[in-house]
């Protein structure tokens, strides 16, 4: 059984400090208390700089060691130009590694079959050196992921 929660981001939501870090520290203790935990998907906007509220996740999910993708949305807001500015940006900011960060559009759908192949490799990737593992399964023939040569990004701490 596969199951997805939206937990609740703060993005420019108009919110009392002290009730964001109330939520910050519940949303820790749920990320924290769940052992059947397999990845977590951290949504940035492609259009802004990185926030501290986005940088304090990915800092909760290396303390825990709990294995993430950052998805960078609205990619289809952006001109290639823009893109290619943005994304490594954006990774440099967050302390990723070149190629991490998967731009997305829920509009054009730019992105979303890589993604999908990510997240399915998070959520059943093997410890063991079976060569069936769920790494050997990303091919390299998709459109999404051709300049990356089917490179996995999950971020596994």
């Amino acid at each position: 059984v596969v199951a997805m929660v939206d937990l609740p981001g703060f993005g420019f939501a108009k919110i009392a400090t002290k009730v964001k870090a109330r939520i910050s520290d519940e949303l820790g203790k749920y990320i924290a208390d769940r052992e059947a935990l397999k990845l977590v998907v951290v949504l940035v906007d492609l259009r802004i700089e990185a926030q501290k509220t986005d940088m304090d996740a990915l800092e909760l999910l290396y303390s825990l060691d709990i294995p993430f993708l950052v998805v960078g949305t609205k990619a289809d807001k952006l001109s290639n130009n823009e893109l290619e500015v943005a994304v490594p940006k954006l990774e440099a900011a967050m302390g990723l590694e070149k190629g991490q960060l998967i731009a997305c559009s829920s509009v054009s759908g730019e992105g979303k079959s890589f993604l999908w192949k990510q997240i399915m490799f998070g959520i059943f990737e093997d410890d063991s050196d079976d060569d069936d593992d769920v790494r050997n399964q990303v091919d390299d023939d998709d459109d999404d992921y051709d300049d990356d040569g089917g490179k996995v990004l999950v971020k596994f701490v």
